[in-house]
């Protein structure tokens, strides 16, 4: 029988054997596009299943383990810096696909349960090792609005969603 402690172990390490698959073929503007891409796709999920409540809750999350590290930082007295969000390169493609496929298979465990525990550590998770990544932290609100940027990455255009679109291809 799987417990929820189970759900939560199980995150950490598919998300880090991911991120190595990745070093080595992948630039830090690689590795943070698929970062923020893995993030995209838990809010995605997430509104498909909650709508607009669940999806608050995520950036709330979001926002909050940034004010925390930045807490941290200052703490310490390294101050409060703030990084960009670099640009993808060649290889963002394939961080992508990596993460955002390790992210699918993490939620498949973590809606599995009864509370929305794992999904928050697997958020916290993608956002530390963001910061990892970058060696610094986000700004929030660059990061936050590269998330809002989520419907064209993993939808299929719908006819009268975008004439434009809807044109160039037919």
């Amino acid at each position: 029988m799987r417990t929820q402690d189970t759900t939560v172990t199980l995150i950490e390490p598919v998300i880090d054997q991911s991120l190595a698959l990745l070093r080595g073929r992948a630039t830090t503007g690689d590795m943070t596009q698929g970062m923020v891409a893995g993030l995209r796709r838990v809010r995605v999920t997430l509104e498909e299943l909650g709508g607009y409540s669940l999806v608050s809750l995520v950036d709330a999350a979001i926002r909050d383990r940034l004010i925390i590290r930045n807490l941290r930082r200052h703490r310490i007295g390294l101050g409060t810096r703030v990084d960009t969000l670099p640009p993808g390169g060649i290889a963002s493609p394939l961080a992508v696909t990596v993460i955002v496929a390790a992210v699918e298979s993490c939620l498949a465990y973590a809606l599995q349960e009864s509370d929305l525990s794992g999904v928050m550590v697997l958020v916290f998770l993608l956002v530390d090792r963001l910061i990892e990544i970058l060696g610094d932290l986000p700004s929030y609100s660059e990061l936050a609005a590269a998330l809002r940027l989520c419907d064209d990455d993993f939808m299929v255009p719908q006819a009268g969603k975008d004439p434009e679109l809807v044109e160039s291809v037919h």
